[in-house]
């Protein structure tokens, strides 16, 4: 029995058995009966409807992770996956509103949000996001209708820090410095330590010095600005107390001081000691980001911007610079044509994820159309991409045949015929 096995293993591996098996084989298999096209057909539209359901059914539990991560685009587009499937799901539809405005489609986001109110006009959590929606829009009628929501949420908590130091921030982009002054006061009263009063405060003094057109008054303001700074520094001296992670934004309130009294050392400064308590914190690395790519040192740029983009991948103003920097890379790259190709190609990849989050960003249409225009000298994706911006700007008709852009079209259009003209005739 044993050896009967031996002797099948080795006719097996010399392959002698290889043809019988063969047969053997061919003897127990049955055919599967076949399918009618219609049959696949219904099968296959069942097999596509149940990945589409476990994909919808996926994109909920997404959706709210990537809300939580602050990837806004990704947020954006798992809720209304998941809105396919349940339509009526609030918090899916929160998701949505929420990611519309952080990504700065306001208009889409308010009406979303309007309608949640809607269903539930007491819901606190939608308020505040319908606040926060107006407060980024700011149009004039905006700031008026979000100083009313809050004011009558106040009627019901008097002394919320966080309704309390909304209704400032509104009134001082309604210019209203005095009432946000009492405000503060009034926040102060009841949490004399709030760091965001005095954040706010300094912030209603930097504003008046940036708006002074005499240079005395503007010193003035600023030196205002800087002693609210100094006197909570001098509050945590008194107590014997470290500077933590909430004093962060003072420093950054701080540079912003410093940078305009033209004192970019100092103020490069304050926003390293903003990084140093929280190293977290957006702004200090949006203004370090900025000023490195004034001065085009591109590294740091993309360093500071990145550690922004790290926090928040969908973040427009970090994700535009970043593509402006690559960009100027690529451009420096002019007598190196194989490295040139590499890096345009990053920075139009660059500013392609900018239109994602941002579709009607003529500045990152531009960019792309000229990086094939002047760095690559490709003509035809160039004259594309020149075209999408005025599609995306209503048209040519709208924009008139004056338009440079549409010169441009004209004039790059005429170029691509005279060369064909001249490749066909040689």
């Amino acid at each position: 029995m044993r050896m009967g096995r031996w002797i099948v293993s080795g006719l097996l591996a010399f392959g002698m058995l290889g043809p019988l098996a063969g047969c053997a084989k061919r003897q127990v298999v049955k055919e599967e009966p076949t399918e009618t096209p219609e049959e696949r057909a219904a099968r296959e539209e069942r097999e596509r409807q149940e990945r589409l359901e476990r994909d919808r059914a996926a994109a909920v539990k997404k959706a709210f992770e990537a809300l939580e991560k602050r990837q806004f685009a990704d947020a954006r587009d798992f809720a209304r996956m998941g809105l396919e499937a349940n339509p009526g799901n609030d918090e899916l539809r929160y998701v949505l509103a929420r990611s519309l405005i952080f990504l700065g489609e306001n208009d889409e986001g308010l009406k979303r949000v309007r309608e949640l109110l809607k269903a539930k006009p007491d819901d606190k959590r939608f308020k505040m996001t319908l606040v926060d929606a107006l407060r980024r829009r700011a149009k004039k009628e905006d700031l008026k209708e979000g100083l009313k929501i809050l004011k009558a949420m106040a009627k019901e908590d008097e002394f919320s820090p966080t309704i309390l130091a909304s209704m400032v921030v509104f009134h001082r982009l309604r210019h209203e410095e005095k009432k946000a002054e009492e405000l503060i006061q009034k926040l102060l009263s009841r949490h004399p330590d709030s760091v965001d009063a005095y954040m706010n405060l300094s912030s209603i003094y930097f504003g008046r010095a940036q708006r002074e057109k005499d240079q005395a008054t503007k010193r003035l303001y600023l030196a205002k600005a800087e002693s609210v700074t100094g006197l909570v520094w001098d509050k945590l001296k008194l107590a014997k107390i470290k500077q933590g992670k909430s004093h962060a934004p003072l420093h950054n309130n701080m540079g912003m001081i410093w940078i305009e009294r033209g004192e970019q050392g100092r103020a490069l400064a304050s926003w390293r000691r903003a990084l140093q308590l929280n190293p977290d914190l957006l702004e200090p690395h949006l203004n370090i980001g900025a000023v490195a790519l004034r001065y085009r040192d591109f590294g740091k740029a993309e360093e500071h911007y990145g550690r922004v983009l790290k926090s928040e991948p969908s973040h427009p103003e970090a994700l535009e610079a970043v593509a402006h920097a690559k960009k100027a890379v690529a451009a420096a790259l002019a007598d190196k044509p194989d490295q040139l190709e590499v890096k345009a190609k990053e920075a139009i990849a660059a500013f392609e994820k900018v239109l994602q989050i941002d579709r009607k960003n003529g500045r990152a249409q531009l960019a792309i159309a000229g990086i094939y225009e002047r760095l690559l000298s490709k003509l035809e994706p160039a004259v594309v991409e020149y075209k999408k911006y005025v599609t995306m700007m209503g048209g040519a008709s709208k924009l008139g045949a004056k338009h440079e852009i549409v010169k441009k079209i004209n004039e790059l259009e005429e170029q691509i015929a005279m060369e064909k003209e001249f490749n066909e005739g040689g």
